[in-house]
C-alpha cells in the first residue's frame, strides 16, 4: 500500500493542530484576498489577526499548488489578505485551499528527511532483475535516471532521451530508453568517458545486443565505435533487419575490438532526423567472466538481503540469433541461490561481486531499500501502510520541530525542542509495539 504526500500531510496537520480544509466562499479574483465565511466555524476564526503568519495552500482551479503567508485576518469579514501579489481570476469557480501553520515547503523537506532517516527501521522491500550475468554495461536496462535528459551513465549526441515507463519489456525491467534524433545519425549512447572500464575490451571478441522498437524499419542500429591514440578509428554497425512500431531484437555479434584502444563507445543509433526509437535490455558479452556489476541505484543506499540467477528460460532460439535467457519475458523463470557473493564500493560505484555464471542471465536481488524521500509534489506516493504511517508522520513531526526550532527565540525554542522530542518518542513506541512482517509481501519491512 502507499499513501501520498498529501495524505502523509493531513496525518501531521491533524497531529501538530494545523489540519484545516475549506473552499473560498467568495471565487478568487485577481486580488491577493481569500473570503471564507466558514471560518467563523472555526477555533480562532472570531479574532482577528488569529491566522496571521499562517500559510494558505490553494488547491484546485487556476491557483493550484499556489503557497502565500498570510499577513492580515479581519474577522468580521472572514477575510485572509496574503503576500505574494495577486492571484489569477477564478471566475465564478470556488477553489479549495488549506491553511497550515507552517510553511507547506519545510514540512515536505521534513517527510522527505523522515523518510531517509527511519531507513533501517523502516523500509521497503524490493526485487530488482535488471543485472544481467557477464555483462560489461552498467544500467543496461535503462532504469536508473539521476537526470530526466539521459539514463545514469549514459549521453547523447544530435539525440535527445527520455524514460519511458510503459513499453519496458517486462519483469522488474520497467523502465527503457525512448531515443529522438535531431539530426540524421543521432544516438545514445555509453563511453569509456562515462565507464572506463570498457577500455578493458580491447582486444576482445564482443556480442552487443538490444531490444530496439523503431518508429521507421531498419532506421535504429547498433554502433561499436572505437579510437587509438594514433588516430585509427574502428566502426562496427549492425545489418539486422528490424520491423517499424514492433519489438526487434538486435545483436552484433564476434565483433574483435582493436588493441591499444584509447577510447571506446558502444550507440544506440536512429538514422533519420526526427525520427525516434525505444532501446531496452541491452548487453555487452564476451568470453570474459564477469565478477562485479555496477548495483542499480534502488539498492544504493539499500540492503541486499538475497541474490539469486536465473536457471531457466522460455524463449524459443531463432536460428540465425541466440537469445539470451535475460530475454525471457514470462514471471515462470526459476532462480537458485547465488553463493559467495559480495557487495564493495570502490570510492565512485556500488558493486555486486558474483561467483563465475552462466552469461546472458538475470540475476535476481531481494533486499531492502529507504522509503521514497525525493517527493515534490502532494500526489507523490510512498510506499507504506498502517501502522508504519504514524511511525512515519511522527517522525516527521519531530524533524519539523526541529527545524523551526533553530532560528526560533529562545523562549520558543525550548517549547519546539520539547516538541521533537515528545513526537520522537511516540516514533520509537510504534517501531518497538510494531510486527515486524516478513520479506516478500507488500508494504514496510523491517531489518
Amino acid at each position: 500500500m502507499s499513501k501520498t504526500i498529501a495524505n502523509i500531510l493531513d496525518f501531521m496537520g491533524y497531529e501538530i493542530g494545523d489540519y484545516l480544509h475549506s473552499t473560498v466562499t467568495t471565487a478568487l479574483a485577481a486580488s491577493a484576498v481569500i473570503v471564507d465565511t466558514t471560518l467563523a466555524n472555526l477555533y480562532g476564526g472570531a479574532t482577528d489577526n488569529y491566522y496571521k503568519d499562517w500559510w494558505v495552500k490553494i488547491t484546485s482551479l487556476a491557483n493550484s499548488a499556489v503557497v502565500r503567508l498570510v499577513s492580515d485576518y479581519v474577522a468580521s469579514t472572514k477575510t485572509l489578505t496574503v503576500q505574494g501579489g495577486n492571484f489569477a481570476s477564478d471566475g465564478a469557480g470556488l477553489a479549495t485551499y488549506e491553511l497550515h501553520r507552517y510553511d507547506p515547503a519545510i514540512k515536505l523537506r521534513a517527510i522527505n528527511r523522515a523518510a531517509r532517516d527511519v531507513f533501517p527501521l523502516l523500509s521497503r522491500a524490493i526485487v530488482n532483475r535488471t543485472l544481467i550475468t557477464g555483462n560489461w554495461l552498467p544500467n543496461s536496462s535503462f532504469e536508473d535516471w539521476a537526470a530526466t535528459t539521459k539514463p545514469d551513465f549514459y549521453a547523447v549526441t544530435n539525440a535527445t532521451a527520455s524514460k519511458n515507463t510503459t513499453l519496458g519489456l517486462g519483469g522488474s525491467d520497467t523502465n527503457c530508453a525512448y531515443v529522438t534524433a535531431s539530426a540524421d545519425n543521432g544516438y545514445m549512447y555509453i563511453s569509456s568517458d562515462e565507464f572506463r572500464s570498457l577500455l578493458d575490451l580491447a582486444g576482445q571478441s564482443v556480442d552487443f545486443k538490444c531490444w530496439v522498437y523503431p518508429q521507421v524499419a531498419n532506421d535504429a542500429r547498433l554502433v561499436i565505435y572505437t579510437e587509438k591514440p594514433d588516430g585509427t578509428t574502428q566502426t562496427l554497425t549492425d545489418t539486422i533487419t528490424t520491423y517499424a512500431t514492433k519489438w526487434n531484437f538486435v545483436t552484433l555479434t564476434s565483433q574483435t575490438i582493436n588493441t591499444g584502444i584509447s577510447y571506446i563507445s558502444f550507440r544506440f543509433k536512429i538514422g533519420t532526423n526526427t525520427k525516434t526509437a525505444y532501446f531496452d535490455n541491452a548487453r555487452v558479452l564476451t568470453g570474459n567472466t564477469v565478477y562485479k556489476l555496477v548495483l542499480p541505484t534502488s539498492f544504493n543506499p539499500g540492503i541486499i538481503k538475497q541474490a539469486n540467477v536465473q536457471v531457466t528460460a522460455y524463449q524459443k532460439r531463432s536460428t540465425s540469433q541466440y537469445i539470451d535467457p535475460c530475454d525471457d519475458i514470462g514471471g515462470l523463470n526459476k532462480y537458485d541461490p547465488i553463493y559467495n557473493w559480495n557487495v564493495f564500493n570502490d570510492g565512485t560505484y556500488s558493486y555486486l561481486r558474483v561467483p563465475a555464471l552462466i552469461k546472458g542471465s538475470r540475476i535476481e536481488l531481494k533486499g531492502l531499500s529507504p522509503l521514497e524521500n525525493t517527493a515534490t509534489a502532494d500526489t507523490n506516493t510512498i510506499a507504506i501502510s498502517d501502522p508504519y504511517t504514524d511511525a512515519l508522520v511522527y517522525k516527521a513531526c519531530s524533524i519539523l520541530y526541529q527545524m523551526i526550532a533553530e532560528p526560533a527565540s529562545m523562549s520558543s525554542k525550548d517549547a519546539y525542542d520539547r516538541e521533537a522530542i515528545r513526537f520522537e518518542a511516540r516514533y520509537r513506541a510504534v517501531i518497538k509495539q510494531s510486527p515486524q512482517p516478513k520479506m516478500g509481501g507488500s508494504g514496510v519491512r523491517f531489518v
